[in-house]
C-alpha cells in the first residue's frame, strides 16, 4: 500500500511514538506529512528565552500553527527582557486551543490579558503579581490546575475558579482561590525570607475542612497537630512532608509520604 494512502490520523497515532527528530524529518517528505507532523510538533512546546522568540514570530507569519498548541512552557530567561509586541500578541492569539500554560520568564502581562482567549485548563506563573495577571485570571473559568511562586495580592473584588481541582499557593492566597472551587490537592510553601516561621495557622485550615481534599503536600512546621488532621481534612488520604522546600525552589528535598487510612 502506497504511504499516502494511509489517513492522516493513521499517520498521526503512528508519529506519535517517534522521536522528535523524525518527526522533523517527515515535514520533508511531502505536504500530507507536513501537515501531520506540524500538529504533533507544535502540540506541546517547551522554550527558552531565544527559541521562543522564533516561535511567536513564525506564530506571527503562520497563525494556524497556533491552533496544534496544547502546551506552552517559557522557561527562565538569560535577560531581564520581556516577550512583548506584536509577534508575542498574534501567537498569543493564534493560540485558540491552548490548555496549558506556564510562564517562567518576563512577559507583557497585559498582552496576556487582552489576547490570549484560550480555555486553559492548567497555569503556572512563577512572576509577580499584578493587577492585570488578577484580571486574566478572572477570565479563565476553567482552570481546574493553578500553582502561582509569589503572592496573588487579591483586590476586594469577589471572583473565583468553579472548576479548580489543584492548587499550589502562598497559604494566604490558598483561601481565597479554594472558596466555591472542588479542590481536591493542594500544596503550599513558605517564602525564602520566612525561611523561620510558625506553623499554619488553624483558620486556614478551617477553611479546607469544607473542602474534600484527599491530598496535601507541605513542611512539617505548616501542619496542625498529626492528630487534629482527622478533625480538619476528614477526606484526607494522601499527605507529602517535605523537609525543607522554600516557595520558587523546585529543587524538591526527598520527603516521606504518609497514606492516611
Amino acid at each position: 500500500m502506497s504511504a499516502l494512502r494511509i489517513s492522516a490520523e493513521l499517520w498521526r497515532n503512528i508519529l506519535l511514538y517517534c522521536p522528535y527528530a523524525t518527526t522533523v524529518s517527515f515535514t520533508f517528505i511531502c505536504q500530507q506529512f507536513r501537515t501531520v507532523s506540524e500538529r504533533i510538533r507544535y502540540r506541546k512546546v517547551r522554550l527558552s528565552y531565544r527559541q521562543a522568540l522564533l516561535f511567536f514570530r513564525t506564530l506571527h507569519d503562520r497563525p494556524s500553527l497556533g491552533a496544534h498548541v496544547r502546551s506552552l512552557y517559557l522557561h527562565r530567561p538569560d535577560s531581564s527582557v520581556r516577550h512583548e509586541g506584536s509577534a508575542f500578541e498574534a501567537a498569543l492569539t493564534s493560540m485558540t486551543g491552548l490548555w496549558g500554560l506556564q510562564i517562567m520568564c518576563p512577559v507583557d502581562v497585559q498582552a496576556l490579558l487582552g489576547y490570549c482567549h484560550a480555555p486553559l485548563r492548567s497555569f503556572t506563573y512563577g512572576l509577580p503579581s499584578c493587577d492585570a495577571l488578577r484580571e486574566f485570571l478572572a477570565q479563565q473559568p476553567f482552570i481546574t490546575s493553578i500553582r502561582l511562586y509569589h503572592p496573588l495580592n487579591r483586590d476586594p473584588t469577589p471572583w473565583f475558579l468553579p472548576m479548580l481541582e489543584k492548587v499550589e499557593a502562598l497559604t494566604v492566597d490558598l483561601a481565597d482561590l479554594i472558596v466555591g472551587a472542588p479542590v481536591r490537592r493542594i500544596s503550599f510553601r513558605y517564602r525564602p525570607e520566612e525561611r523561620v516561621t510558625q506553623p499554619v495557622k488553624p483558620p486556614i485550615f478551617f477553611t479546607l475542612s469544607a473542602v474534600p481534599v484527599v491530598h496535601v503536600e507541605c513542611m512539617a512546621c505548616q501542619l496542625v497537630h498529626y492528630n487534629e488532621l482527622d478533625r480538619f481534612l476528614p477526606s484526607l488520604e494522601t499527605l507529602v512532608v517535605l523537609q525543607d522546600v522554600t516557595w520558587g525552589d523546585r529543587t524538591e528535598s526527598v520527603g516521606r509520604i504518609s497514606s492516611i487510612s
